[in-house]
């Protein structure tokens, strides 16, 4: 876990609380328990943190799986608009592969062997950063489907022959007290290159004990002024969320920023746009 705390050259006071895995998250709150005593099922999800310390572990493998389903179908429907990765083919003594051309006329330099073609300026690796702080507004459908649309929009990354980077954040802002702060509580979820663990993944980006019980729980790693300026306490409201992308220097460069969601209709919108951004799709896409 990463803490910080900082005055931006705008004046701003900032506090990052950064944990580099779902596993450090979750472990951090087994030995911390700041929210049991003010729990219960029907909002936080579950009615103490050491039911939500077993959800969290146990994840939620069903709905992975059928994430997992729609994502390969939301794929198979955009297949012919992904811009598939190019390769570039080096002869030598020896490679990967025969061509059996070259092998049949005698040519020494019989063998192939395919590297991906590097483009100046463009990464292989993409972050992405989903703003989980959603309104009692949104419904519970609205959350799983936005989650699921995460979950297709990394399998077409990396169709793509790219690797995602998977982040959740929370950011807050507060000024009880006469103190303005901005908080920030962000989870990697996911390294670039890592397998997906499915059922962990929906917990986190579908259920409401992720945010309401685990994340505000790490929330009171930030300073007693924070915590006072921004309603971090039992009866507190937490903050009042920061829904765009601000100070995106927290995160690794060029990470795009996908802000949480305002109504239903919004849910899962986000993908065509990304895969837009980082020109994954051809131009003439709808």
């Amino acid at each position: 876990m990463r803490v910080d705390r900082r005055v931006e050259e705008d004046g701003r006071n900032r506090s990052v609380v950064m944990f580099e895995s779902f596993t450090e998250l979750i472990d951090h709150n087994r030995e911390h328990d700041h929210r049991s005593a003010a729990m219960n099922s029907t909002f936080y999800g579950a009615a103490n943190m050491k039911e939500a310390d077993a959800m969290a572990r146990r994840g939620l493998p069903r709905d992975g799986v059928e994430a997992i389903n729609l994502a390969h179908d939301h794929v198979s429907h955009v297949a012919g608009d992904l811009i598939r990765p190019v390769f570039d083919e080096f002869y030598d003594t020896s490679g990967s592969f025969v061509d059996m051309g070259r092998f049949v006329d005698g040519t020494p330099e019989c063998m192939v062997t395919y590297f991906p073609t590097d483009e100046p300026g463009k990464s292989n690796i993409v972050t992405l950063i989903m703003n989980i702080s959603y309104n009692c507004g949104i419904s519970a459908d609205a959350i799983k489907k936005n989650g699921q649309s995460m979950m297709a929009l990394v399998e077409a990354i990396e169709t793509c022959g790219l690797q995602a980077e998977i982040w959740a954040d929370n950011h807050v802002r507060g000024s009880r007290g006469g103190t303005k702060v901005w908080a920030r509580t962000a989870v990697k979820l996911k390294r670039a290159g890592e397998p997906f663990d499915v059922g962990m993944f929906m917990y986190a980006l579908t259920h409401p004990s992720f945010l309401r019980s685990h994340i505000f729980n790490a929330m009171h790693n930030h300073s007693s002024e924070v915590r006072r300026a921004c309603g971090i306490a039992h009866s507190g409201s937490y903050g009042m969320p920061v829904h765009a992308a601000q100070d995106m220097d927290d995160f690794p460069p060029y990470s795009i920023y996908i802000p949480v969601i305002s109504s239903d209709s919004q849910a899962g919108k986000f993908v065509p746009a990304v895969l837009k951004q980082l020109g994954l799709v051809k131009a003439d896409a709808a």
